[in-house]
């Protein structure tokens, strides 16, 4: 009996010691962050994005091919001509070549826009042109659908307003960047808008019930203080102190998670920690950030968070006070 209970003794001693240790070294600034006790309670943090809302509800992607070099016919068009579609003009509303190929894009199921190109999106720079520029065309093209509703004609303004929506589904399922899962969320609802208008103008309450619940879910799934708001919080933004305090969660959205997106937008915020974590950083979470950047670079099985992960590791001072 005495041997037993001083086995049990000598256990609880050695775990004690064990855990000081570890407690030192961390206070040493040897170890990194672990998650936060709020992250790590919810597995659905690292997991893969699924949505409360189908877009193939309202529009139909459903031929066997790539939207891509349509939509970089769109962006081409556009940069030929922007001020037509940033100051739009109803008497112009003709001459937007660019809106041609996103409708002739509507029912492609895939798309391979930026995942073919990422160094378009894969970068510190504030802006993203060809994002910017899709924005921009489906912008003007549910617009100029307005236009047609006013003028009674309800079979090109769907038309229209089915392009702007199977633009910013196709762009919400490639989201290889936040500004792209934001512009597809975005888009999805300017041709939603224009919808309900056509469905009023047409008398069809079943169609105007079914966009407002699809709107009900997208609104749902983006609140404020819902995972994807916290999500973006963690992972894009310049607050040292925030950094700080969410540094285990970056660490385990860039190595950890199954959705690509977080994957790469938790590189670029390690990015932003090796030169920032407020006054109460530790500096064991500024090394292990260039050192998870190194490791991510060399060996991640998948080229675009490599490329993310690479962009960040090699981020100058002057780079990140540009941002």
């Amino acid at each position: 009996m005495w041997g037993n209970r001083l086995g049990w003794i000598i256990s609880a001693i050695i775990i004690v010691i064990f855990t000081a240790s570890l407690l030192a070294l961390q206070h040493a600034g040897m170890i990194a962050s672990p998650m936060t006790a709020a992250f790590s309670a919810d597995p659905a943090n690292l997991q893969q994005i699924t949505v409360p809302f189908d877009p193939e509800s309202i529009v139909h992607a459903d031929d066997n091919c790539d939207a891509a070099d349509l939509y970089r016919q769109a962006i081409a068009d556009y940069e030929k001509a922007p001020d037509l579609y940033r100051e739009l003009d109803k008497d112009h509303l003709g001459q937007l070549t660019a809106c041609t190929p996103i409708i002739k894009a509507m029912h492609c199921k895939n798309l391979t826009l930026f995942a073919s190109h990422p160094d378009e999106v894969v970068n510190f720079e504030r802006e993203k042109p060809p994002i910017t520029a899709l924005m921009q065309i489906g912008e003007a093209l549910g617009i100029r659908a307005q236009y047609e509703i006013t003028a009674g004609d309800t079979t090109t303004s769907t038309q229209e307003a089915h392009a702007v929506f199977a633009l910013g589904a196709k762009l919400f399922d490639e989201r290889i960047v936040y500004e792209e899962f934001e512009a597809g969320l975005a888009l999805m609802a300017d041709a939603d808008t224009v919808l309900l208008k056509i469905a009023e103008k047409q008398g069809n309450p079943a169609l105007a019930a079914h966009i407002g619940q699809f709107e009900q879910a997208r609104k749902q799934f983006i609140s404020k203080g819902g995972r994807m708001d916290q999500l973006r919080t963690i992972t894009k933004n310049i607050d040292g102190d925030l950094s700080a305090e969410h540094a285990g969660d970056v660490f385990a959205l860039a190595e950890k998670s199954h959705e690509r997106m977080w994957r790469v937008e938790a590189c670029f915020q390690l990015g932003r920690m090796r030169f920032n974590l407020g006054d109460n950083g530790r500096a064991a979470d500024q090394r292990h950030a260039m050192m998870l950047l190194r490791k991510l670079a060399d060996s991640d099985s998948d080229p675009i968070v490599k490329l993310a992960a690479a962009k960040a590791r090699d981020l100058t001072p002057q780079d990140y006070q540009r941002e």
